[in-house]
C-alpha cells in the first residue's frame, strides 16, 4: 500500500514550497507615428503618443529619427528681416529665388553663392505679397507682381537673355487703372485676383500692360470676409476668399459677370495672418485664432470645414500656449515633402515650427530655426525647401543636413533631439 499523506504534512509541503514572481511584461513601442499630445496628462495619451517630440522626424510609421537641418545658401545681404520668398518659375527657361528683406528685392539661379540686387521699394514691409502670371507680348511670358501693400505694385520680368525688367505699375484709378494696393493677390482664370479687405478685384484677360489692367469701379465683387488674408484658386470651386473674419468661394465665369455668387464656407472664424493658409492637395490649411484648421474634400467633392469642431491641432495644448499673440501675423505655412511646416511666433524674435503630417495627423516640433518665410524651389528638377531668416538677411536650404543654420551639412547648431512618452 502507498503512503498516506495527513493534512498537515500536505500542508507543509505547500508552505515550504518556494514561491516564485511572474515574470514582469514590459510594454515596448514600435510607433510614435501619434506625435504629439500635451493636451492629456502623459498616463492616459495612447500608446503612438508622447508628450514631448521635439526634432523628431515621424516620416517613417515604426521608427523616430532625428530630423534634418538646414544650409545657408548664397551670401549674406544685411542684418534685416527676410520677409518674403517667391518661387519665379520661367517656362522654358531656368528658375529664380526671389527674396525680398526689408525694401530690397533679389534674386538667385541655381543656388548661386551670391544674391543679385533687381529692384527696391520706398518702404520697408513686414509682409509682402507676390503673384505669378502671365504678360502678353513677353518672352517667356512669366511674370511676378510684388507688393507691400504700402507703394506701387512692382513687375518684374526675366527675359530670355537673362535680363531684368522691372515696372512700376503705379496708382491709377477708374476704368484703365492700376492693381489695387494689397499684398494678397492670386493668378486664376488668366486674370490677376487682387483682394483689399472686403472687395475683390480682377484684371483684363492675359493683359500687355497691368499698369492698365484693371476696372477699379466695374470689375469687382463685395465679399464680407474682413480685413484680406488670402486668395487660394482651386480646380472646381474657383478661388477661396480667406479674410480675417470668414471664408468665402466664387466660381467666376470666364468673363466675370456681376451673376456671379460668391458663396459662405465659414462664417464663425478666419484666418490669422495673410500667409496663414497652404494649399495641401485638395485641402485648405489655415491658422485661426484656435489653433490650425483645414478646408476638407467631402464625399461629394464639395470644399467645407472638417468635421470637428475642435481644431486639428488641438493636442498640442502646451505648445498653442506659448504662442504669443502680438507677434501672430508671423505665422507662416509651407507643404513640402508630404508634411505642413506652420511656423509660430512665441516672442519677438523666436519662433516654434510645428510639423504636421497629413498621413497620420500627426505633429511634432522643430527649435532651432527662426523662419519668417517658406517656399519651394526646383534645381534640376528636384524641390527644395527653404526658409528666409528672422533678423539677418539669409537664406536656408531646409530639411537638408546635420546641424541648423551651417553654411555646410555639419558645421551649423546642434540639433536637440527631445522625445518624452508617458
Amino acid at each position: 500500500q502507498g503512503r498516506r499523506y495527513s493534512m498537515k504534512d500536505m500542508l507543509r509541503a505547500i508552505v515550504s514550497y518556494p514561491a516564485v514572481d511572474d515574470k514582469p511584461l514590459y510594454v515596448i513601442r514600435k510607433d510614435l507615428s501619434g506625435g504629439v499630445n500635451s493636451r492629456m496628462h502623459g498616463s492616459n495619451i495612447n500608446e503612438n503618443q508622447g508628450i514631448v517630440f521635439y526634432n523628431v522626424d515621424l516620416s517613417t510609421p515604426g521608427q523616430t529619427s532625428k530630423r534634418p537641418g538646414s544650409i545657408q545658401i548664397a551670401d549674406d545681404v544685411s542684418n534685416n528681416n527676410v520677409n518674403h520668398l517667391h518661387n519665379y518659375i520661367r517656362q522654358g527657361y531656368t528658375d529664380d529665388l526671389l527674396m525680398i528683406e526689408s525694401n530690397d528685392i533679389y534674386a538667385n539661379e541655381l543656388e548661386a553663392s551670391l544674391w543679385t540686387w533687381i529692384a527696391s521699394a520706398t518702404a520697408s514691409a513686414d509682409v509682402w505679397g507676390s503673384v505669378q502670371c502671365k504678360e502678353s507680348g513677353l518672352v517667356p511670358d512669366d511674370v511676378v507682381i510684388a507688393q507691400n501693400g504700402t507703394d506701387n505694385p512692382l513687375r518684374l520680368h526675366k527675359d530670355s537673355a537673362g535680363t531684368w525688367g522691372i515696372q512700376d505699375l503705379g496708382a491709377t484709378t477708374g476704368a484703365s487703372g492700376s492693381p489695387v494696393k494689397s499684398n494678397v493677390m492670386c493668378w486664376y482664370g488668366n486674370r490677376v485676383w487682387v483682394l483689399k479687405n472686403d472687395l475683390l478685384y480682377f484684371s483684363d484677360a492675359y493683359d500687355a500692360d497691368y499698369s492698365t489692367a484693371f476696372d477699379t469701379v466695374t470689375n469687382i465683387f463685395r465679399i464680407p470676409v474682413g480685413q484680406e488674408r488670402g486668395l487660394a484658386a482651386t480646380r472646381d470651386t474657383g478661388i477661396v476668399v480667406m479674410g480675417q473674419n470668414a471664408i468665402w468661394g466664387i466660381a467666376p465665369s470666364a468673363t466675370p459677370v456681376a451673376t456671379d455668387k460668391p458663396q459662405p464656407l465659414v462664417t464663425d472664424r478666419g484666418v490669422v495672418s495673410k500667409h496663414g493658409w497652404a494649399v495641401v492637395g485638395d485641402d485648405i490649411h489655415f491658422f485661426s485664432t484656435d489653433g490650425h484648421r483645414s478646408l476638407q474634400r467631402t464625399i461629394q467633392d464639395k470644399i467645407q470645414l472638417g468635421g470637428s469642431p475642435y481644431p486639428l491641432s488641438y493636442l498640442l495644448k502646451d505648445e498653442f500656449d506659448r504662442i504669443n499673440f502680438a507677434y501672430i501675423d508671423r505665422i507662416r505655412m509651407k507643404f513640402f515633402d508630404n508634411k505642413l511646416f506652420i511656423v509660430v511666433p512665441t516672442g519677438a524674435s523666436t519662433f516654434d515650427t510645428w510639423v504636421y503630417y497629413p498621413a497620420s495627423t500627426s505633429y511634432m516640433v522643430i527649435s532651432g530655426w527662426s523662419p519668417r518665410c517658406f517656399e519651394t524651389h526646383k534645381i534640376s528638377g528636384a524641390e527644395r525647401f527653404y526658409y528666409g531668416k528672422h533678423g539677418n538677411g539669409v537664406v536656408y536650404r531646409a530639411w537638408t543636413g546635420y546641424t541648423d543654420e551651417g553654411t555646410t551639412t555639419t558645421n551649423g547648431t546642434a540639433i536637440n533631439y527631445q522625445e518624452e512618452g508617458r
